[in-house]
């Protein structure tokens, strides 16, 4: 099962590129964490225009010439709409099974908690999974790969 990570990166404040975890900075601590999910073969970060977004994609951009043996992109949009997140998601998972959503400035992200509810995900086939109780930032969403195609789908219907 072929997993995508999606990082929601639209929204960055300044804090996100402070070298405060062991010289890492939140990014980079949310970027080892998704290296080290299971089955995880393409990285996808989502950003806005604007002065951390360029800093954010100048590390990629670095990241992905060192990551010659995996998948890492980005989108840049000067805006995102629900409706634009779901169609650009949509579009990059044909491949996957499962899609992590999460933010790319939680450094916290638990890499037990996570491997957790992939496997409940899996297990009962679930089409969304969610750590009831948790904070954002230690435990990620899961979708399944059909999700975002049906979402979209009640957006489109809305506009």
């Amino acid at each position: 099962m072929k997993t995508l990570v999606v990082f929601n990166a639209t929204s960055l404040k300044s804090y996100a590129f402070e070298k405060i975890f062991d010289n890492n900075n939140a990014i980079e601590k949310s970027f080892l964490w998704a290296r080290a999910c299971p089955n995880v073969k393409k990285i996808l970060y989502l950003s806005s225009s604007g002065t951390h977004t360029q800093l954010l994609n100048e590390k990629l951009e670095k990241k992905i010439e060192e990551e010659q043996d995996f998948n890492l992109d980005y989108i840049c949009k000067d805006s995102w709409t629900v409706q634009d997140l779901y169609s650009v998601i949509k579009d990059n998972c044909q491949d996957f099974t499962n899609i992590i959503y999460a933010f790319a400035d939680c450094p916290f992200y638990n890499i037990e908690l996570t491997k957790e509810i992939l496997e409940l995900h899996n297990k009962y086939l679930a089409e969304y999974s969610f750590a009831d109780g948790y904070p954002i930032g230690i435990v990620p969403e899961v979708l399944c790969a059909d999700l975002p195609g049906i979402l979209l789908g009640f957006c489109q219907e809305k506009n």
